[in-house]
């Protein structure tokens, strides 16, 4: 008799091989874009998009809010399908206010971001950076279908759809840099966003239909629920952007150009070693929400020891290859641009990274049983700590600056609070059991 493959197995593999495909992608868009935009109009282009992250925190938690609660109603054997159909109602009302709220803020923080181009009058970077919010705002709210997916045993599409949006993004890109025209970094950007916005908004759609032909309309008292945790996700994913995504922030007022290409560049290539350990933790998320369910919390503490060790060895030996071949890399994704990484930049982040295997299984695993208590109390002492940390020494050591705020944010906060949080539960289970 055949074996099933377990679904966080079957996602993980979706995941790893649609990110091969989007990471071999997002390579070749660099390649065009240096060569066909320049060092200063790429750095622009890298600022503007590095906003996507932000922009994308826009549905406020609702996704994972409801991915939790599928998932534990599916455990359970329980109607679920309300909770989509209210989920989704509210995101669009989101949507709304929030595509309102990024024309009316656009004239006032544009010139402030990017302040240190010259190359674009003030009526260009209001329209850049309105373009990015709009499709930006779009896709994170629209998103909450990859959620979804997730909880219907379905999160290999989240990783497929993306993929498919990053190939249709580079063939437009890639058509787009064979012309000379005029405004070319708003049609870039226009280009590069849109697919990732629109094949989410399409699913999203679809799936709002389909909650009306089966008679499944807006709940409140289930709205009302999935609010009260979805303002817990949210709030933790604005605090988490704040101390991971405030970088592109810090390096628009205190890092020139050159060092923002090396950065981006840098982090691109190590963003796809991280995404294959990131994967593994999206993909167990739901098995870990139906395990708290069913009160496996040896299993639960299995899980984690394992993951963390596989995470930590894999990442010692990806930094010492990128050590050796960096160069050869850089060359082939930038050769228009000359960009110089030093082993002790690459040495840095290789720490760095270790660091987030180890904080990030844990708060996966808090999360996962909808306990936010620590992050919710330590995140914010991250914040301050790691936007102080960042603009001071950016100032003096540049973008080791930027890494070293990090780094350091880390260990004095989460990279402790986490794991003892996770430890009370399981003593706390290990009494009850007891008793």
């Amino acid at each position: 008799m055949s074996r099933k493959i377990p679904n966080f197995v079957l996602v993980t593999a979706s995941a790893w091989i649609s990110r091969i495909v989007s990471a071999s992608i997002q390579v070749f868009i660099i390649r065009l874009l240096t060569s066909y935009l320049g060092a200063d109009e790429y750095a622009y282009f890298v600022l503007l998009t590095s906003l996507v992250g932000w922009y994308s925190l826009g549905s406020f938690g609702i996704g994972f809010s409801l991915q939790n609660f599928v998932s534990e109603l599916r455990a359970k054997e329980q109607e679920y399908r309300v909770y989509i159909a209210s989920a989704f109602v509210a995101a669009t009302i989101l949507l709304l206010v929030l595509v309102l709220l990024v024309f009316l803020i656009g004239p006032t923080i544009a010139p402030l971001f990017l302040k240190q181009f010259n190359f674009i009058d003030l009526d260009g970077k209001i329209r850049d950076f309105v373009l990015v919010g709009f499709l930006a705002v779009i896709f994170g709210i629209t998103s909450i279908v990859y959620n979804l997916w997730y909880s219907l045993d379905k999160g290999y599409l989240s990783s497929i759809i993306p993929a498919i949006a990053s190939l249709v993004s580079f063939i437009a890109v890639y058509i787009l840099t064979h012309f000379s025209i005029d405004n070319k970094t708003f049609w870039i950007l226009f280009v590069y966003l849109l697919p990732t916005a629109c094949f989410p908004t399409a699913f999203f759609i679809k799936t709002i239909i389909n909650s009306m032909c089966q008679g499944k309309l807006i709940d409140f008292l289930v709205l009302k629920t999935i609010l009260k945790r979805a303002l817990q996700f949210g709030l933790f994913g604005l605090m988490a952007a704040a101390v991971v995504q405030i970088d592109y922030l810090v390096m628009s007022q205190n890092i020139s150009s050159s060092e923002i290409i090396l950065y981006n560049v840098t982090t691109k290539i190590f963003s796809i070693i991280a995404f294959v350990y990131s994967a593994v933790l999206t993909a167990l998320w739901p098995e870990f929400t139906k395990s708290v369910a069913k009160n496996e919390w040896t299993k639960i503490s299995l899980s984690i020891k394992k993951i963390i060790t596989i995470g930590i060895i894999f990442f010692v030996l990806s930094g010492i290859v990128l050590a050796f071949l960096m160069p050869y890399i850089v060359k082939v994704i930038s050769p228009s641009i000359d960009i110089f990484i030093p082993v002790s930049f690459i040495a840095m982040l290789t720490v760095y990274h270790l660091i987030r295997i180890w904080t990030d299984t844990y708060s996966m695993a808090l999360q996962s049983m909808s306990d936010l208590s620590a992050l919710w109390k330590w995140t914010p002492v991250q914040i301050l700590v790691n936007f102080l940390l960042q603009y001071f020494l950016s100032t003096i050591l540049g973008v080791y600056g930027i890494i070293t705020g990090l780094i350091i944010s880390y260990i004095v906060t989460l990279s402790w609070i986490l794991p003892l949080r996770l430890s009370h539960h399981l003593k706390t289970k290990q009494i009850q059991r007891g008793n």
